[in-house]
This record gives C-alpha cells, structure tokens and sequence, in this order.
C-alpha cells in the first residue's frame, strides 16, 4: 500500500511537470498578448517551484504594460495591474533562485521601467542591479543598466562610473558612451559633449539617438540650422523617432517657418496621441 502510493503521488508530480511545460512551450510560442499571459500563468500556477516561469511571466507583463502605456486610450488602472504582477513574479523567481543573474536583472529591468511612478523604484531598481553585477561582474549591461537608474535620479558622478566600467568590460558598447557624453552636459562641459558626440556619430552614423542627441545640443547652443539637419538624418534613420519629430518642429519654430513645425508636430501626435507637451505646441502653433 505504501509503495503504491508513492507511486502514485510521483506520477502526480511528474503529470504536473509535464503539464505545467505543456502551458509554458505553448505560452512561449505565443506572440505578446492575453493569450501569451494566460498560458504563462497556467504554467507558474502548476509548477510553482520552477524560476524559469516566473522570469518569463514577469518579462511577458512587463511588455504587456508597455504595450498598453503606448495605446491612445490606455488603461491607467491595467498597467499598474501588469506592473505590479510583473514584479510579483520577479520577486517570486528571485525567492526561488536568489543566486540566478538573470532574476535579479528582471527585476531590476521592471524598477527601472517606472521610474518616477512608483516610490522607491530606484532604491529597489539599484539594489537588484547591484545583485545581479554582483553575481556576473564581467556583463557591461548590468553596469549600463543602473548607471541609467543613478542618471534619471541626478547622481550624475555614480552614473558616469557604471557607465566607465560598462566601457571598459566593452569599448565598442555605444551606449555607454552616448551616456558618458550626456553626463558632460549635464556637468555644464556642453563643448565636450559636442566633440565628443561628433566622434561617436562617425563611428556610428546610422544610430538615430545619437544622430538625435548631437542635434540637440546643436540647438541648444543656438546653431539651428546645424539641427535641423541632425534631425532631417535621424528621422531618415528612423521616420518615427518620436523626439525628432518634436526637436523639428521647434528647430522650425524658431526659424519662422510656423506651417512646417506644425507638419511635424500633427506627425509626432499621431505616434502619441494625448501627449499633453505635444498637444500644448500645436495650440501654440495654432495661434495667430
């Protein structure tokens, strides 16, 4: 009697592996979506115990609250919903596995991605990343990662280490870079940031957000006409780089040409409908 039930509560076991993989192969072949979710939740709840489905799951919400964040008519209340499963399920993973790199960078990921929406994102997103680099010191992502956190929070100096050592494991990690060279704008070195964007743009000529970024700080020293063309070549690159649709408009602005800067602002206001900064420049440039 014993030994058939043991038996039977192996094969029990084994059933619930077997289905909860099932679910999880089904869900993971599923493009982002509610049946994507569904399938994924179908398998964490069958198997609890398995990290790998948590990580995912987590991944799928967070895209899904994404996704939503980008609708014209987006549901507030749902995104905050996805979000806060999303970091459920990290956490659970995390719980699971607490020695698994990618866990802690999931969760990590999710902080960084509300950022000034929830209190103490940060705390919570640069504790993870901290985690995560700690466990795999050698990813120059990890460092990139939260030098971005410590530079949406101002701490420009411990941005600009994370982003020196993101390079150093990576020379040719563009990013790290592009940041490096942000943090001398915001360190008030604008002439440095210049040359320094210049190089990078050599280097990488077809990357529209350092096309974009190099035209900004092109505008803000008031060489517009040099501005206007970094914008014309980043919107080539890339026709729906939303801040160069904006950067144009203003850049047209300011030279006169009102009927032009509208174009581009009714162009940017269809990637991003009720956009408040958007909405407010084209009643501006409605104005007589």
């Amino acid at each position: 009697i014993t030994f058939s039930l043991i038996s039977l509560a192996a094969i029990f076991f084994i059933s619930r592996i077997y289905s909860a993989d099932y679910f999880y192969s089904q869900g993971f072949k599923k493009p982002a979506g509610e049946e994507k979710t569904a399938l994924l939740k179908k398998a964490s709840l069958i198997n609890p115990y398995f990290s790998e489905y948590q990580v995912i799951l987590s991944r799928t919400l967070l895209n899904s609250a994404i996704l939503e964040s980008q609708k014209p008519a987006k549901d507030s209340q749902k995104i905050f919903q996805l979000v806060a499963e999303a970091a459920d399920s990290a956490n659970k993973a995390i719980r699971l596995s607490p020695n698994w790199v990618v866990a802690w960078e999931t969760s990590g990921t999710i902080y960084q991605e509300v950022l000034g929406l929830v209190i103490g994102a940060e705390d919570w997103g640069v504790k993870s990343f901290e985690k995560a680099i700690g466990l795999e010191p050698t990813n120059p992502l990890l460092y990139s990662k939260l030098g971005k956190i410590y530079f949406a929070k101002d701490e420009f100096d411990k941005a600009r280490d994370q982003f020196a050592r993101a390079k150093a494991l990576k020379p040719d990690f563009f990013e790290s870079q592009l940041f490096l060279d942000l943090i001398k704008e915001k360190q008030g070195d604008v002439d440095g940031a210049v040359k320094s964007l210049e190089s990078l743009q050599n280097l990488y000529p077809l990357n529209s957000d350092i096309v974009f970024q190099l035209g900004r700080l092109y505008f803000n020293q008031g060489e517009t006409d040099k501005a206007i063309a970094q914008f014309q070549n980043a919107l080539k690159i890339n026709p729906n780089h939303l801040d160069s649709l904006y950067s144009m408009a203003l850049a047209l602005e300011k030279k006169g040409d009102r009927a032009e800067a509208l174009a581009y602002i009714k162009k940017a206001l269809a990637l991003s409908p009720e956009n408040q900064i958007l909405e407010k420049k084209l009643e501006d440039l409605n104005k007589d």
